[in-house]
Protein backbone atom coordinates (compact mmCIF):
# COMPACT_ATOMS: atom_id res chain seq x y z
CA UNK A 1 0.00 0.00 0.00
CA UNK A 2 1.24 3.43 -0.90
CA UNK A 3 1.45 6.22 1.52
CA UNK A 4 0.74 9.72 0.40
CA UNK A 5 1.51 13.42 1.85
CA UNK A 6 -1.10 14.88 -0.57
CA UNK A 7 -4.74 15.05 0.30
CA UNK A 8 -7.09 12.37 -0.56
CA UNK A 9 -10.48 10.78 0.10
CA UNK A 10 -9.83 10.34 3.64
CA UNK A 11 -9.12 14.24 3.89
CA UNK A 12 -11.21 15.29 1.27
CA UNK A 13 -14.06 13.14 1.96
CA UNK A 14 -14.13 12.18 5.49
CA UNK A 15 -13.59 8.35 4.41
CA UNK A 16 -11.40 6.21 6.79
CA UNK A 17 -11.37 2.90 4.80
CA UNK A 18 -12.35 1.19 1.75
CA UNK A 19 -15.79 0.50 2.78
CA UNK A 20 -16.43 4.01 4.06
CA UNK A 21 -15.23 5.17 0.38
CA UNK A 22 -17.87 2.44 -1.03
CA UNK A 23 -20.35 3.96 0.95
CA UNK A 24 -19.73 7.41 0.26
CA UNK A 25 -19.74 6.40 -3.46
CA UNK A 26 -23.17 4.57 -2.77
CA UNK A 27 -24.49 7.86 -1.18
CA UNK A 28 -23.18 9.96 -3.85
CA UNK A 29 -25.07 8.01 -6.59
CA UNK A 30 -28.14 7.36 -4.73
CA UNK A 31 -28.44 11.00 -4.49
CA UNK A 32 -27.97 11.71 -8.47
CA UNK A 33 -30.37 9.32 -8.59
CA UNK A 34 -32.94 10.34 -6.44
CA UNK A 35 -32.62 14.25 -6.68
CA UNK A 36 -31.67 14.50 -10.38
CA UNK A 37 -33.20 11.24 -11.96
CA UNK A 38 -30.02 10.43 -13.41
CA UNK A 39 -29.67 6.48 -14.53
CA UNK A 40 -26.58 6.22 -12.74
CA UNK A 41 -25.14 2.92 -11.22
CA UNK A 42 -21.96 1.26 -9.41
CA UNK A 43 -19.45 -0.11 -12.00
CA UNK A 44 -15.94 -1.21 -12.67
CA UNK A 45 -14.35 0.59 -15.38
CA UNK A 46 -13.57 -0.64 -18.53
CA UNK A 47 -10.83 0.96 -20.50
CA UNK A 48 -7.41 2.54 -21.01
CA UNK A 49 -5.30 3.86 -18.12
CA UNK A 50 -6.03 7.01 -16.63
CA UNK A 51 -2.98 9.74 -16.55
CA UNK A 52 -2.59 10.89 -12.70
CA UNK A 53 -1.91 14.21 -12.04
CA UNK A 54 -1.97 17.02 -8.50
CA UNK A 55 -4.76 20.05 -8.58
CA UNK A 56 -4.87 21.60 -5.19
CA UNK A 57 -2.80 18.95 -3.29
CA UNK A 58 -4.79 15.88 -4.14
CA UNK A 59 -4.04 13.08 -6.75
CA UNK A 60 -6.30 13.12 -9.75
CA UNK A 61 -7.10 11.13 -12.96
CA UNK A 62 -10.21 11.75 -15.01
CA UNK A 63 -12.69 9.76 -15.47
CA UNK A 64 -14.17 8.50 -18.91
CA UNK A 65 -17.44 10.69 -17.50
CA UNK A 66 -15.23 14.04 -17.60
CA UNK A 67 -15.20 14.22 -13.70
CA UNK A 68 -12.62 14.25 -11.81
CA UNK A 69 -11.55 11.14 -9.50
CA UNK A 70 -9.76 11.37 -6.16
CA UNK A 71 -7.46 9.29 -5.84
CA UNK A 72 -6.36 8.21 -2.09
CA UNK A 73 -2.81 5.98 -2.89
CA UNK A 74 -3.65 4.35 0.33
CA UNK A 75 -6.61 2.53 -0.95
CA UNK A 76 -6.39 0.08 -3.78
CA UNK A 77 -9.82 1.58 -5.62
CA UNK A 78 -10.68 4.82 -6.79
CA UNK A 79 -14.28 6.01 -7.60
CA UNK A 80 -15.82 8.36 -9.26
CA UNK A 81 -18.95 10.24 -7.61
CA UNK A 82 -20.60 11.33 -10.62
CA UNK A 83 -20.64 8.06 -12.52
CA UNK A 84 -20.11 5.09 -10.33
CA UNK A 85 -16.83 3.69 -12.33
CA UNK A 86 -14.69 1.82 -10.05
CA UNK A 87 -10.76 1.90 -11.20
CA UNK A 88 -8.43 -0.46 -9.63
CA UNK A 89 -5.65 2.13 -8.87
CA UNK A 90 -2.99 -0.42 -9.87
CA UNK A 91 -4.47 -1.54 -13.39
CA UNK A 92 -6.17 1.78 -14.30
CA UNK A 93 -4.41 4.52 -13.17
CA UNK A 94 -0.74 5.62 -14.29
CA UNK A 95 1.33 7.04 -11.40
CA UNK A 96 4.14 8.93 -12.42
CA UNK A 97 7.56 6.77 -11.38
CA UNK A 98 8.48 9.69 -9.42
CA UNK A 99 5.87 10.35 -7.69
CA UNK A 100 6.64 10.61 -4.17
CA UNK A 101 9.73 13.41 -5.05
CA UNK A 102 7.32 15.16 -6.68
CA UNK A 103 4.82 15.30 -3.49
CA UNK A 104 8.49 16.06 -1.82
CA UNK A 105 8.07 18.74 -3.61
CA UNK A 106 4.82 20.09 -3.40
CA UNK A 107 3.94 19.46 0.16
CA UNK A 108 6.66 22.43 0.75
CA UNK A 109 4.28 24.56 -0.59
CA UNK A 110 2.04 26.45 2.31
CA UNK A 111 -1.09 26.70 0.27
CA UNK A 112 -2.59 23.44 -1.33
CA UNK A 113 -3.78 25.40 -4.17
CA UNK A 114 -0.41 25.96 -5.36
CA UNK A 115 -0.01 22.21 -4.95
CA UNK A 116 -0.75 21.56 -8.70
CA UNK A 117 1.53 19.30 -10.88
CA UNK A 118 1.05 17.30 -14.59
CA UNK A 119 3.55 15.80 -16.93
CA UNK A 120 5.60 16.73 -18.52
CA UNK A 121 6.64 18.73 -15.43
CA UNK A 122 10.08 17.03 -14.21
CA UNK A 123 10.70 17.26 -10.16
CA UNK A 124 13.31 19.54 -11.26
CA UNK A 125 10.51 21.69 -12.01
CA UNK A 126 9.08 21.93 -9.12
CA UNK A 127 11.92 22.10 -7.44
CA UNK A 128 12.87 25.48 -9.40
CA UNK A 129 9.52 26.68 -8.64
CA UNK A 130 9.67 26.23 -5.00
CA UNK A 131 12.92 28.50 -4.90
CA UNK A 132 11.90 30.88 -7.17
CA UNK A 133 9.02 31.17 -4.35
CA UNK A 134 11.43 31.04 -1.36
CA UNK A 135 10.81 27.73 -0.76
CA UNK A 136 14.15 25.84 0.16
CA UNK A 137 15.04 22.12 -0.05
CA UNK A 138 15.73 20.33 3.03
CA UNK A 139 19.76 20.49 1.92
CA UNK A 140 19.32 24.09 1.81
CA UNK A 141 20.76 26.16 4.87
Amino acid sequence: MRTSDLFGARRCFGVASDDGWRAKQARNIRALREQHGLDVTVHDYVGARLTAYVNDGRWIADCSCGAGVVLDLGFAIGRCLECGAVYDVEKHVALPATWKAIERALVKRPQPANRNWQAPETVADLQRENREHGIKDEDES
